[in-house]
């Protein structure tokens, strides 16, 4: 399972259909048209999916994340930046 830091923390990332799903609510939708391109997504968004997808991989660990949704809002701007880009990579994969 791929892996990301958090605020000096490794927390386990699964990008699959639950953690898309769990965005899509969390949105409001039920388009897939929003997960097709991150680069039309708004940053508060690409935010929301990095932490649908990490919540995932932390359940798929047996383990409950320890972040809030809005986790992006606390960093630092290259932190922040740092981690929306190791989501990208890791997404695209």
């Amino acid at each position: 399972m791929d892996q990301m830091i958090i605020n000096g923390r490794g927390y386990s990332v699964a990008c699959n259909w639950r953690a898309c799903v769990n965005f899509l609510q969390q949105r409001g939708t039920d388009s897939l048209s929003a997960l097709s391109e991150l680069t039309k997504l708004a940053p508060s968004d690409l935010a929301l999916l990095c932490w649908c997808c990490v919540a995932e991989g932390e359940r798929l660990e047996g383990r409950e994340i320890d972040i809030a949704p809005d986790f992006i809002e606390g960093l630092s701007m290259l932190d922040a930046f740092n981690v929306i880009g190791d989501f990208i990579r890791i997404y695209n994969e």
